[in-house]
């Protein structure tokens, strides 16, 4: 098996219009505007000695393009502001916990617009948007909804973007009311950019969904062994 996992996190609203799905349903990275970030739990146990999330890491940029990161202290269900101003934010991850993990959704925002929610289910989460260096296989995609209107079908598409055009790569119809959540994608190769988006095919919605797509590095010199062994063995089963 190739190592090194990548995982996509994403849980927001989706309309019937085909959009990208971030945290709250935006289409790209989570855009701060220059902002202080503000960070709030449902549950009064994520907190600096609580039971849920303690600590909380805030990665993204700055005015000029420069990564920028910080940790701040939780503190329940009040308003924790960072100290550093961020042009966007592309990830937020829990960095201390206690025994629960998370114990609310955790809602993040630029003081006034929601950028990410970590939901408590999830215990972290990403943009919906991967920056791959290497190649790599997808292994599989786990989907959960909830909706307004019973048996609300999500069109749900694995893409790949290619400068000025973007690619689909995989696509799955999904109910809501299905047993099934987990789907395997085969070890599809991939690179570069990849992302998730999402469209209603039901009604107008909005309707919160949730997606983990799961990729393995994919390893060039097991590739090669694998290649060798395939060919010595139909070397092999043509002498007969």
């Amino acid at each position: 098996m190739p190592s090194g996992k990548v995982s996509i996190y994403a849980s927001g609203p989706v309309t019937n219009s085909n959009s990208l799905i971030g945290q709250s349903g935006l289409t790209t990275f989570n855009n701060a505007g220059g902002n202080r970030i503000v960070v709030v739990s449902s549950n009064a146990n994520d907190t600096s000695d609580g039971t849920g999330v303690r600590k909380i890491l805030l990665s993204g940029t700055d005015s000029n393009g420069a990564l920028l990161d910080e940790e701040i202290t939780m503190n329940g269900t009040t308003n924790v502001t960072s100290t550093a101003v961020f042009n966007t934010v592309l990830r937020v991850t829990p960095s201390e916990t206690g025994d629960n993990g998370i114990d609310g959704d955790i809602t993040v925002t630029n003081g006034s617009v929601t950028l990410m929610k970590i939901k408590s289910d999830f215990g972290r989460v990403n943009d919906a948007v991967a920056i791959l260096n290497e190649s790599h296989y997808l292994d599989e995609i786990c989907i959960y909804g909830d909706s307004t209107d019973s048996n609300t079908v999500y069109e749900i598409s694995i893409v790949q973007s290619a400068s000025k055009n973007d690619i689909v790569l995989h696509t799955i119809y999904w109910n809501t009311n299905k047993d099934s959540h987990i789907y395997p994608l085969g070890g599809i190769l991939v690179s570069g950019v990849i992302f998730v988006r999402a469209k209603n095919l039901k009604h107008n919605g909005p309707d919160n969904i949730s997606i983990k797509l799961t990729m393995s590095r994919y390893d060039s010199e097991l590739d090669t062994v694998e290649a060798i062994r395939s060919s010595s063995s139909r070397s092999q089963g043509s002498s007969y």
